[in-house]
C-alpha cells in the first residue's frame, strides 16, 4: 500500500494504480547516501479553476528601499489640488478620500525597488560571503565533472571534488544558521526595553508557527478544500457578523437599550461639532506602531509619516470636514480580517480561529482622536482590579494579587477555588447599540459619541488568507479585534 501525501494537495488522486517500484542504484547525479525510488502511478487529476471573486494580496512596501525625499516631494506636489477641493461646499468626501489613499499607495509602489529573481536562482534564508564562495566552487566542480562526460566511478577525482564542494556548501549554510541563532540569543539577553521595534520583532517571531498550513477547512458540518478555503472563511465570519436569535437572550432589555440609543442620538445632535487641532493629529500619527500590516488600500502608517507636512495639513482639513459634517465615508470602514489560530483545538476547524482586523490607517487616526474622551470616562467607571486593556498596567499585576491571596489561603490551610471565565466569540457578537449606550453612560462627549456611532454604521470586512483577499461582507454586530475604541469599551 502506498500513501501519497503532497505538501500542497492531498487526496487529489482517484483510483490510483501503481506499477512495481524500482530502486535506482547506479545514478551518477545522486550525491546522497540514500537511493531514490522510481514509481509510476496512473491517476486522474482534476484541474480546479481559481475563484474569480478573490483578489491577490499586494506586496508590502519595503520602506528602507524607498527614496523618502522623492516620496514626500511627489505627495506634496499633488496634494495641493485635494486641499482646494475641500474648500468647496459641494465636495464628495468619499471620492477625495479614496483618491488621496490611492495617491499614497501608488506613489510608494512606484518608488519601491522590487526584487528581481531569475527563474533558477537559488533562494536561501541565509547568505554570506562564505556561502557565496562555496557555491561558486561547487558550480565549478559540477561543470568540470559534466564536461568530462559525468564519470560515475567513485574514485574519479572530479566526482570526489563535486561531492566535497557540495558538502562544504551545506556546511557553510549550517554554520551561518548557527551564528544567527547565537546572535538572536544574545539580542534577547542584552535586550533594551526602550527598543520597541526589536520588542515587537521578537514577539512576531515567537508567535510564528510554520505548521498553520491547512489543506481543508471545517465550517460547522461543511468542508472546504484547497481553493475553496477562502470561501469557507468568508462563510464563517460573515455568519458571526449577523445577529442570531437565542432563547436565553434578554430581548426586553435589548428593546430598552434601543430606546435609550434613539434618545441619546437625538440629544447628541444638538451639541456643537468638535474641532481637532494639528498637534492632536500629529500625536495620533506617531502613536501608531510602524512595521505593521497594510490595510485594504495597501497603506501603512509609514505612508502618512513620510508624506510630509503638506499631507498632514490636508489630513487636518479632511478630518475636520468629516467631523463638521458628522459623516465618515464608508470606504474607511472596511477592515481586512486575518484568521489567527488560537493554538488550541483542531487547526482545520474554523471555530478555533479568531479574526484579527487591520483597520484603515485613516480610521485608526480618527479613533485615536476619539479615544481621548473615551479613556477619561471609562477609567472612572471600570474596576480598580481590571488590568487588561488599561494604560500603564499589565495583567501580570493582577496575577501578583491572585498569587498573594493563594499563598495566604495555603498558609492558613483553607480551601481556595479559582474560577476562570471566558466568553465565546465575545468580540464577534457584541450588540452595537448596547455598547454605544454604555459608551455614552461612561461620560463620553456627545459630539464624539456621534462620531463613534458613525464608525459602526455600514461597516464591512474582507478576509485575507494566504495571498488572497475575499469579497466584502457586511458586519451587523460585533466589534473588530484591533480597534482602540473596541478594546476600551468592552
Amino acid at each position: 500500500m502506498v500513501l501519497i501525501h503532497l505538501k500542497l494537495t492531498i487526496s487529489i488522486y482517484t483510483d490510483p494504480k501503481c506499477e512495481p517500484s524500482k530502486r535506482l542504484i547506479d545514478l551518477p547525479s545522486n550525491v546522497s547516501d540514500h537511493h531514490p525510488i522510481s514509481m509510476r502511478i496512473k491517476c486522474n487529476i482534476t484541474r480546479e479553476q481559481q475563484s474569480r471573486n478573490s483578489e491577490k494580496q499586494k506586496h508590502k512596501i519595503r520602506w528602507n528601499k524607498v527614496d523618502k525625499s522623492r516620496y514626500e516631494e511627489t505627495i506634496s506636489r499633488n496634494i495641493g489640488d485635494f486641499v482646494e477641493r475641500l474648500n468647496s461646499d459641494k465636495v464628495n468626501i468619499e471620492v477625495i478620500t479614496l483618491q488621496a489613499m490611492d495617491l499614497l499607495s501608488n506613489t510608494a509602489k512606484q518608488l519601491d525597488q522590487k526584487k528581481t529573481y531569475g527563474k533558477n536562482k537559488l533562494k536561501l534564508n541565509v547568505w554570506n560571503k562564505e556561502i557565496s564562495e562555496s557555491l561558486e566552487a561547487n558550480k565549478l566542480a559540477y561543470k568540470n565533472w559534466k564536461s568530462a562526460g559525468r564519470p560515475p566511478n567513485i574514485d574519479n577525482i572530479l566526482l570526489t571534488e563535486k561531492k566535497l564542494t557540495r558538502k562544504n556548501f551545506r556546511t557553510a549554510i549550517r554554520n551561518e544558521e548557527i551564528r544567527r541563532k547565537h546572535n538572536e540569543r544574545n539580542d534577547i539577553i542584552n535586550y533594551n526595553q526602550n527598543d520597541k521595534q526589536k520588542f515587537f520583532k521578537l514577539i512576531r517571531k515567537q508567535r510564528q508557527n510554520g505548521n498553520t498550513f491547512i489543506n481543508d477547512l471545517h465550517v460547522e458540518n461543511e468542508i472546504f478544500e484547497r481553493n475553496d478555503i477562502l470561501k469557507g472563511w468568508n462563510q464563517h465570519f460573515s455568519k458571526l457578523a449577523i445577529p442570531s436569535e437565542h432563547p436565553d437572550f434578554n430581548y426586553q432589555h435589548l428593546a430598552l437599550c434601543e430606546m435609550d440609543y434613539v434618545s441619546i442620538k437625538r440629544i447628541s445632535e444638538h451639541y456643537a461639532t468638535r474641532y481637532v487641532d494639528l498637534d492632536t493629529i500629529e500625536k495620533a500619527i506617531k502613536s501608531i506602531n510602524k512595521g505593521k500590516a497594510e490595510d485594504v488600500f495597501g497603506i501603512s502608517i509609514e505612508n502618512v509619516l513620510y508624506a510630509g507636512q503638506q499631507f498632514k495639513l490636508f489630513l487636518h482639513k479632511l478630518i475636520n470636514r468629516m467631523f463638521q459634517d458628522r459623516v465618515l465615508p464608508d470606504i474607511i470602514k472596511t477592515g481586512l480580517l486575518s484568521p489567527v489560530f488560537k493554538n488550541k483545538g483542531d487547526k482545520n476547524d474554523a471555530k478555533y480561529y479568531r479574526g484579527i482586523t487591520v483597520l484603515p490607517i485613516l480610521l485608526k487616526i480618527i479613533e485615536f482622536i476619539l479615544r481621548i474622551d473615551l479613556r477619561s470616562g471609562s477609567l472612572k467607571l471600570q474596576s480598580i482590579l481590571q488590568k487588561g486593556f488599561t494604560a500603564n498596567t499589565s495583567p501580570l499585576n493582577a496575577a501578583i494579587i491572585l498569587e498573594e491571596v493563594y499563598r495566604e489561603y495555603m498558609d492558613k490551610k483553607l480551601p481556595f477555588y479559582i474560577v476562570l471565565l471566558d466568553a465565546k466569540s465575545a468580540f464577534d457578537v457584541v450588540v452595537l447599540k448596547m455598547l454605544l449606550r454604555k459608551v455614552y453612560i461612561s461620560g463620553t462627549d456627545p459630539s464624539s459619541w456621534l462620531l463613534i456611532d458613525e464608525i459602526h454604521k455600514n461597516t464591512e470586512s474582507r478576509i485575507k488568507w494566504s495571498t488572497e483577499i475575499s469579497e466584502k461582507f457586511s458586519v451587523l454586530q460585533g466589534v473588530k479585534q484591533g480597534g482602540f475604541i473596541e478594546r476600551r469599551s468592552i
